[in-house]
């Protein structure tokens, strides 16, 4: 995205969406989890977990509202790496709906950032985190639910899964 996102800023008229975001916009990426639904037609709702540095964070898109909310347990903002999603996000939408893609627009997605309550007081496993309220937000589960008493649970259960998705033949 980063990659892209400069590209564009050379020239926003001749910028086109090809290759990786065309495909991730198709769900046809990652290949380990393709799904084949369109963002915006078949999708309402996209998680991106994002390496900030030494630190993650996420980001629940909504096509929907065409928001991008940002949650960040040290409740910092990260702008510079948000950016480039709130603009090329909607011109890959308009690129893979062709058939009604005169109509869309492709005016930059508004970026908010959710009041996150000091949840991590360790300072580590921010990944962890990121994956876990990712799960909580889907599920409207409060984000209290996840914090330094379990967290150590929660990364060995990911590890766990981890694993196991490495060892199923549907998924390797």
């Amino acid at each position: 995205m980063k990659y892209s996102f400069e590209e564009f800023r050379k020239d926003k008229k001749k910028f086109k969406v090809t290759g990786l975001l065309q495909q991730y916009g198709i769900g046809e990426l990652p290949t380990h989890g393709r799904t084949r639904q369109m963002w915006d037609l078949d999708v309402n709702r996209l998680y991106v977990p994002l390496n900030v540095g030494k630190h993650w964070i996420y980001m629940c898109v909504n096509f929907v509202t065409r928001l991008i909310e940002v949650f960040d347990c040290e409740g910092m903002k990260h702008n510079k790496s948000v950016e480039p999603f709130a603009a090329l996000i909607p011109r890959i939408v308009k690129a893979v709906q062709n058939s009604n893609s005169q109509q869309l627009n492709v005016k930059k997605y508004t970026i908010s950032y959710a009041p996150m309550s000091l949840l991590n007081k360790s300072g580590s496993d921010y990944g962890v985190y990121a994956l876990k309220h990712i799960e909580c937000h889907l599920l409207g589960l409060d984000f209290s639910l996840v914090n330094d008493d379990n967290i150590r649970e929660a990364r060995q259960k990911i590890a766990y899964d981890l694993w196991e998705a490495a060892n199923d033949h549907v998924f390797v």
